[in-house]
């Protein structure tokens, strides 16, 4: 979460279940890809706000502007955080201005990168745009 959520919207007693929430919706492109990785390892959540009425509001971006499954994603991680106990509105949103870089991946969720990565390079000398040698020999 980022640190500059305002501290009078902030409510400390749901931090945990809110990262535990959104920790179990997983970014769509990274489970084709297979390798799962949750909105909070993808660094997709940039920030949640609690405010008196424990009313929730998240903040997130996506890996591309052109992106078919955020719908999708907003609604889990929505409904992910309506089964916490004492929540009263959710309110999940994607702010535009913002721009993903695998910068913003958590650590852990770097680390698995690099070992989805580290597996692909072991199981079959894959490399990138190899279709186009397929092709060129079908041609």
């Amino acid at each position: 979460m980022s640190d500059t959520a305002a501290v009078t919207w902030h409510d400390p007693r749901f931090d945990e279940q809110i990262r535990a929430a959104l920790g179990r919706v997983y970014d769509p492109c990274s489970l084709a890809a297979n390798n799962a990785l949750s909105l909070i390892d993808m660094g997709l959540v940039r920030e949640w706000r609690v405010d008196e009425h424990a009313n929730v509001h998240v903040t997130m971006c996506v890996t591309a502007p052109s992106c078919l499954m955020a719908p999708k994603f907003l609604e889990a991680a929505r409904q992910e955080l309506r089964k916490i106990e004492g929540i009263g509105s959710v309110e999940v949103e994607v702010d535009p201005t913002i721009m993903w870089t695998p910068d913003l991946m958590t650590a852990t969720g770097k680390r698995l990168d690099r070992m989805r990565h580290a597996r692909a390079r072991r199981l079959g000398g894959v490399r990138p745009q190899q279709w186009r040698e397929t092709e060129r020999a079908a041609g």
